[in-house]
C-alpha cells in the first residue's frame, strides 16, 4: 500500500514539475546579457508586441500503480508485456491497475484478451464496457472467440465499486455518477460540471496510449462496445468526448439515453432535465457539438425481449423515455433522426433491434439467427 500511495504522489509532483517547466523563463540563469548599443536611436521604431504563444496542452497521463501485476507464466506466447491467449478460466490473471493522472485516487483494473496468432501492432483493439455488475470478465468471455477468429484486442476495463475496491487495497471506488454519467458533473443530478480532466471517459484514451505502449502498436483508433450501464457509457463518451479516438461505438441495451438537447430533457413544459440525460449546463450543450455527435458512426441495439424492470432507471427523466429499454431505444432513435434533421445534418447512427433476446451481454454480441449482432457490425471489415 505505501508502494502505491508513493507513486501517486510521484505522479502528481511529476505533473506539477511538467506543468512549470513549461512556463520557462525570461532570464535563464548563466545567459549573456547583450552589450549596450553605443548609437542609439532617439527615436526607436515600436516593436509589435509578440503574439503570446500557449502552453502545450499536456499528454494524458498514465501509470501502471503495481508491476507486480504483469504475470509471465511458462508456457504462453507474448505481445511485448502482455500475454496472448488468456482462456476464460485464467482470464483474471491477466489484468493490470492502472491510474489515470487526472483520478488517482481511482485506479482502475484493465483486463484483456489477445489472440494467440496475429499481427498485434496493428490489429483492431476492441473496448468493451461492464454492466452495472461490474464485472469486465463478462465482457472478455463474450468476445474471446471472436477475437481469436476474426484477430482483435479486446480490452475490458473494471471499474470498481465500493466492495471491490476495498479488496484491491485502495480507497475510492467509482459510483453511478462516475461510471455511468462519466464523472462529468460533480455529484448526481449536479448543475456542476468537474474540470473534464476529471472525466471517467479520459481513462479510456489512457488504456489505448498505455496499451499501445505495451504491444508496440500503431493503431491510431479504437472500437467501443457497452452492455446495459456500459452502453450509458459508450455512448454518452461519444458525446462529450467528440476529439476521443473511436472509430465506431455499440450502445446496447441501456437503461436510459442522453438526448441531443442542449436546452434540456423538457419532459413538461415547465422541467427541462440536464446530465445525464441532456447535455444541458455541460460544455457540450450546443447546436455544433450535437451535429458532430449525430455524425459519429454508433450502433444503437436492443433486444426485443429486453422489456423488464431488472436494474432499470426509474427517474422522471427515463420514464420519459418511454417504459422498458426497448421502447426506450425505439424513442431515442426517432428523437435523434429528429434532431439530426433540425441541424441540417443526416443522422449516422444504425439501429438494431435483435430478435427473442432480452437484457443480456452474450445475447447482443452474439445475436439472433438474422445476422442481428454487435460483432458483425463493429468488425464488418475484418468478416470475409
Amino acid at each position: 500500500m505505501m508502494k502505491k500511495i508513493l507513486l501517486i504522489a510521484a505522479l502528481l509532483i511529476s505533473a506539477s514539475l511538467y506543468i512549470g517547466c513549461s512556463e520557462g523563463s525570461s532570464d535563464p540563469e548563466g545567459g549573456e546579457q547583450p552589450a549596450p548599443n553605443p548609437n542609439p536611436n532617439p527615436n526607436p521604431t515600436p516593436t509589435p508586441t509578440p503574439t503570446p504563444t500557449p502552453n502545450p496542452t499536456p499528454t494524458i497521463t498514465y501509470q501502471v500503480a503495481d508491476k507486480s501485476a504483469y504475470h509471465y507464466p511458462e508456457g504462453h506466447a507474448y505481445a511485448g508485456q502482455l500475454v496472448r491467449g488468456a482462456t476464460s478460466t485464467n482470464v483474471t490473471k491477466y489484468s493490470f491497475d492502472l491510474i489515470y493522472i487526472g483520478l488517482p485516487t481511482k485506479p482502475v483494473r484493465i483486463h484483456y484478451y489477445i489472440p494467440k496468432t496475429g499481427d498485434v501492432t496493428t490489429m483492431p483493439v476492441l473496448f468493451s464496457m461492464h454492466g452495472a455488475e461490474r464485472s469486465a470478465t463478462v465482457q472478455t468471455n463474450a468476445w474471446d472467440s471472436y477475437a481469436e477468429k476474426y484477430g482483435f484486442i479486446v480490452i475490458a476495463p473494471e471499474f470498481p465499486k465500493s466492495s471491490t475496491v476495498a479488496e484491491w487495497g485502495y480507497s475510492e471506488s467509482y459510483n453511478e455518477n462516475a461510471y455511468q454519467f462519466g464523472n462529468v458533473t460533480t455529484s448526481s443530478g449536479s448543475k456542476t460540471c468537474n474540470p473534464e480532466e476529471k472525466w471517467a471517459y479520459n481513462v479510456i484514451e489512457a488504456a489505448f496510449d498505455h496499451f499501445k505502449a505495451a504491444v508496440g502498436g500503431t493503431q491510431t483508433k479504437y472500437r467501443m462496445f457497452g452492455h446495459s450501464a456500459g452502453a450509458q457509457f459508450v455512448h454518452r463518451m461519444v458525446m462529450m468526448m467528440p476529439n476521443a479516438r473511436i472509430e465506431r461505438a455499440c450502445a446496447a441495451s441501456p437503461s436510459a439515453w442522453t438526448y441531443p438537447h442542449p436546452e434540456g430533457l423538457k419532459i413538461s413544459s415547465t422541467q427541462a432535465i440536464g446530465w445525464p440525460y441532456s447535455p444541458l449546463n455541460t460544455p457540450r450543450a450546443n447546436d455544433d457539438d450535437m451535429r458532430t455527435f449525430l455524425q459519429k458512426k454508433m450502433l444503437i441495439m436492443v433486444g426485443d425481449k429486453d422489456t423488464t424492470s431488472e436494474s432499470l432507471d426509474v427517474s422522471d427523466a427515463a420514464n420519459y423515455q418511454g417504459p422498458n429499454r426497448y421502447e426506450r431505444l425505439l424513442a431515442y432513435d426517432y428523437a435523434c433522426q429528429l434532431r439530426a434533421a433540425e441541424l441540417g445534418v443526416t443522422c449516422a447512427f444504425e439501429k438494431m433491434v435483435v430478435e427473442g433476446k432480452g437484457h443480456g451481454t452474450t445475447g447482443m454480441v452474439d445475436g439472433d439467427s438474422k445476422g442481428h449482432n454487435a460483432y458483425s457490425w463493429l468488425f464488418s471489415d475484418l468478416i470475409k
